[in-house]
């Protein structure tokens, strides 16, 4: 059920706001919340779309030089906020300096490809590791996203690393434990 989680009725002087995209979830909350207030949000425009990189960067100190920001900007999924979001924690925490302006060449142009981006660089990341030192983030990302896309609720950090960690298998058990991947996971998304 949509939302399953909201009260059928809240008090006169409650609010609450939910984003969805068109679709099955927005059929059922029209159905079940009345009245039920719609704003449509159109992409974001190009001031819009510098603000939020703006303001991004100065949060975390951050500098991109005006052609880098006008490149990012310009990309097709500059016009969500979302796209701008994970693009600049990206950015923000990929790397060097140096390189910024070939990351930002390379990032692609829409959300579910530039998730298929992110994961794919967690999957990747040298830093994922068993005790025996071997690369175990393809299963590792893999395990956990599904464990996530598969939660009503979500999980906690316990929790995932509980999952991830089977007691058929010892080296992945010691690698989600002692050396933190799951931690870092959470942390990287």
């Amino acid at each position: 059920v949509a939302a399953s989680w909201l009260p059928d009725t809240l008090p006169t002087n409650a609010r609450v706001i939910v984003s969805t995209r068109p679709g099955p979830t927005l059929d059922r909350l029209r159905a079940r919340l009345r009245p039920l207030e719609q704003l449509q949000l159109t992409t974001l425009t190009r001031s819009d779309a510098d603000e939020i990189v703006n303001r991004f960067l100065t949060r975390y100190g951050k500098r991109m030089s005006p052609a880098e920001v006008d490149v990012l900007t310009a990309k097709a999924g500059a016009g969500s906020p979302l796209y701008l979001e994970v693009s600049l924690e990206e950015l923000r925490t990929l790397g060097a300096r140096e390189t910024l302006a070939a990351t930002i060449a390379q990032l692609p142009d829409d959300v579910p490809a530039l998730f298929d981006w992110v994961f794919g660089n967690l999957e990747d990341d040298d830093g994922f590791r068993d005790a025996d030192r071997t690369k175990i983030g393809p299963a590792l990302v893999s395990s956990f996203a599904s464990l996530l896309g598969a939660s009503v609720n979500g999980l906690s950090e316990l929790e995932l690393v509980e999952l991830l960690t089977p007691p058929c298998s010892p080296a992945l058990q010691a690698a989600t434990h002692e050396q933190g991947n799951v931690a870092a996971l959470l942390h990287l998304l």
